[in-house]
């Protein structure tokens, strides 16, 4: 029976951030997980180095909050992440704008990229996609890992939390590949791939502010008032979605997952405490995207009309090259600002997530946004009938 504890945290003010993550990590780590002489790597979501209140990030406050929760357990602690656009010595930044070192002052904890402690190649036992994962050793060897996601829409998984915050993990030239690989449900399946390589032994969301819309870097945080902690990520992402509004069976991360044996996605096998979920599950703004499955076997034929495209906004846009670096097709290039080459695009949006300056959004085509409404009047219509 898997467990997963919501605790209610209306905001971030250290002192109720510090007793809500308290309660939650009491609530599901058994005895013994975090003792003296370990050393523990705590895994925020630095995707882009924004501001807190843009809540695209992990706040800062959960992070300080954890780190006091290992050090008085009496073990080491490391804060650690990747943002895949940044080359390994441009990214220390990253944990300076989001507010975490500054979070941290006074703490013995170290921050690291983990990219400086290079990749060790792990044989996936039963891959959905990818053979071999390219795991960061920092993060690998770590005696245990408490994943600290975000909890937002995705514009191409719907949802990101505990199983896709693992993503940062993986080698930025495996992610690019594994982007490559297009599609709902491919990107889904490789990345549990990564996820399974190294299960983390907690994990701990921040919902407090979540991110609705257009994440996971450009949509609007949305009130939650929610801290989730379980020692099963798959279980997390099943009851955070669904607070959010999406079907047990609509995300598939958690689907694949589930079905790999690294999590329980069953919800008759999850205990939830604290909270009740009816008293915090919202309905969410979703992520204007349109998957392969939403019109059957129309989609084929619509496909060449249904499109969505990143747009550069020429103000914006300060020609920093991070698009241009994560580019999986080398579409980008880098003039008077940021150019896109369409024909070779293949929509994986890494560019967007990429920008630091918001230079960089989604053009879709008129046919896009019929298709995406109709989806969602025929979801509401089935909904209803349930």
């Amino acid at each position: 029976m898997a467990r997963v504890h919501l605790t209610s945290c209306e905001d971030y003010t250290t002192s109720r951030v510090q007793a809500a993550v308290r309660e939650a990590l009491a609530a599901v780590l058994p005895a013994g997980v975090i003792r003296p002489g370990l050393q523990v790597l705590l895994k925020p979501n630095v995707i882009n180095d924004m501001t807190p209140d843009r809540a695209v990030c992990t706040h800062p406050q959960i992070v300080r909050a954890v780190a006091e929760y290992v050090l008085q357990a009496g073990a080491s602690v490391i804060i650690a992440d990747q943002p895949g656009y940044a080359l390994t010595q441009e990214a220390a930044h990253a944990f300076n704008n989001t507010g975490m070192l500054q979070a941290c002052v006074g703490l013995d904890v170290k921050f690291e990229l983990l990219a400086r402690g290079g990749y060790t190649d792990v044989t996936t036992s039963v891959p959905w996609r990818l053979q071999t994962v390219q795991y960061a050793t920092r993060a690998y060897g770590a005696d245990v890992i408490i994943n600290l996601p975000k909890a937002k829409t995705h514009s191409q998984t719907l949802y990101t939390g505990a199983i896709k915050n693992m993503f940062g993990a993986i080698a930025p030239r495996q992610r690019i590949e594994i982007h490559l690989l297009g599609g709902y449900w491919a990107l889904s399946e490789a990345l549990v791939d990564c996820y399974a390589a190294r299960v983390p032994e907690v994990h701990l969301m921040d919902a407090v502010e979540i991110m609705e819309g257009m994440g996971p870097t450009q949509g609007r945080p949305r009130h939650f008032g929610v801290i989730a902690a379980s020692t099963d990520g798959v279980a997390l992402d099943l009851i955070t979605a669904g607070l959010m509004g999406f079907a047990d069976d609509e995300i598939a991360t958690t689907v694949v997952a589930g079905n790999s044996g690294v999590g329980e996605r069953n919800r008759a096998n999850i205990e939830v405490t604290g909270l009740a979920p009816a008293e915090v599950a919202q309905s969410i703004v979703r992520a204007p995207i349109v998957r392969p499955d939403m019109l059957g076997r129309l989609m084929p034929l619509l496909r060449p009309l249904v499109t969505a495209r990143p747009h550069v906004d020429r103000r914006k846009c300060r020609k920093c090259q991070a698009c241009a670096g994560i580019c999986p097709r080398k579409a980008i290039t880098i003039e008077d600002y940021a150019r896109i080459d369409c024909s070779l695009c293949v929509e994986c949006f890494c560019c967007l997530e990429a920008c630091p300056y918001d230079a960089i959004g989604i053009k879709r085509s008129p046919f896009y946004a019929a298709a995406w409404w109709v989806k969602q009047l025929l979801d509401k219509l089935l909904t209803r009938k349930q």
